[in-house]
Order: C-alpha cells, then structure tokens, then sequence
C-alpha cells in the first residue's frame, strides 16, 4: 500500500470514529431557538391580606410575613418573562385607601416579595422611599425604562408607573410557570398597617428544545474506536521507519 493511500485510510477512520462516538457536537439542537409563547396576565381575586405590624421601631422584630396567592394555569412550557404589578382601580396617597394596589402608611416599612411555584423568592420591593403611602398601578419590570423603585421618594406616591425592581425577575426565567404565585409584604417598624388588596403577575411562557446527550458506545462502536488507534499508530510507525532506514541509507 502506497503511504498516501495508508494515511488517506487513517484519516477516514479516525473521523468516522469520532463522528460515530460523538465528538462533532449537535449544532442542529444546541443553537435551536425557543418557542415564546404570549404574556399572560393574572390577577388575585381574593379579600385583602391584612399585614401585622412589627412589635417595635428597631426593625428585629417585624410583624409575620403575609401571602396573597393566585393560581397560574393553562400555560404551555416554562417561563421566560415575568413582571408583576400592584394594581388599583383609583390611585390616591390618602391612608387607608380601598381603591389602591396596596394600602399601607410609610410603605418604607416593607419588604415585598414575589414567590414561583417552585418555591423561589425574589423581593421586589426593599424598604423603599421615606414616609409616603400606599402602592398603586406600581409595575415592576426587568425591561422597564423607568427608575428602580429604590429610588422613588415620598413625593412619588402612591409611586404610578413602570419601575425596574430591587432584584431581577429574570431569576425565575426557566422555572415552571404553571402553580400558585404569591405576593408577599412583611413589615418592619411598628406604628404603621396596611392591607395587599390587587396585584397581577404576567407571565411570558417558553417551549426549549431539550438537549439530548448521544447513547453509550456500543461494543462495536468501541471497537472501532480501539482499530481506528491502532491503524493511525501503524501508520505513524512505518512512516517513521521509512525515515530511519532512509537516514541510514
């Protein structure tokens, strides 16, 4: 056998080898894009949440944490966007609003948060502002192209708007979008109460292609592996002894 064709037929099957083993990756799926479904809005129905106040002023001992929950259903695939609003029908910084979002004095008091289904908590409001009162039409949105909502003051109130929030939504991005979200309020400092009476969360769904890991070689497929070696190192061997005895020659 001539030495082109003995190195023509290693590196045939040296690539076949790795072609049949996996070493070329799957591009095809890898790079596959998702599926986005369309933002879906739910919004909590139930009574409002009343929020216990703290025991005292020093901010350790805040009132226990409350929930409102809301079932997600009927989305397909998981999620992909998330934002949540603190709605109302009529917006007012007055004490004791019925018509608000959320109706608390010196909101600075609370900390909100949201939880997923699965179980992950991402607060979206910390402590925010000086003295003003109440949530209402308050939109928090990775995306948004107003302020963080840490940075509205008192003078914003009942703080109307779209806001980014104190930490990302995107961290619930991939989770399972259908189940029971909550809204979630705790306060703090004491003197101050409050209810959760209207929020929504809008939930942007998303179908992945599942990457998929190439079965465990065959005897056969090892086999071919273990002679595509050999050949390649049969090959190596002859050139070099081709060489040697030139040398000599």
């Amino acid at each position: 056998m001539q030495p082109i064709k003995i190195r023509l037929w290693a590196i045939v099957a040296t690539i076949s080898a790795v072609l049949l083993l996996g070493g070329v990756p799957d591009t095809a799926t890898s790079q596959a894009a998702c599926t986005v479904g369309t933002p879906t809005a739910f919004s909590y129905s139930g009574s409002p949440v009343a929020i216990p106040d703290a025991s005292d002023l020093s901010g350790n001992n805040p009132g226990a944490q409350v929930a409102a929950p809301l079932t997600v259903s009927g989305l397909v695939g998981t999620v992909y966007d998330v934002n949540v609003s603190i709605d109302g029908t009529v917006c007012s910084a007055t004490a004791g609003s019925t018509t608000v979002g959320l109706n608390h004095t010196f909101v600075n008091d609370l900390v909100i948060a949201l939880q997923s289904p699965d179980g992950t908590v991402v607060t979206v409001i910390n402590h925010t502002d000086g003295g003003g009162n109440n949530f209402c039409q308050t939109v928090l949105d990775d995306e948004s192209a107003g302020p963080s909502i840490q940075s509205v003051v008192t003078a914003n109130a009942p703080f109307i708007g779209s806001f980014t929030p104190n930490a990302a939504l995107s961290t619930f991005d991939g989770e399972t979008a259908n189940g029971t979200w909550s809204l979630l309020a705790q306060d703090f400092f004491a003197q101050d109460t409050g209810s959760i009476r209207a929020w929504t969360v809008t939930i942007t769904p998303a179908t992945c292609p599942v990457a998929t890991s190439r079965p465990i070689p065959t005897l056969g497929e090892w086999a071919l592996l273990l002679f595509s070696a050999l050949f390649a190192g049969l090959v190596w061997w002859r050139e070099r002894l081709g060489r040697q005895r030139l040398y000599k020659n």
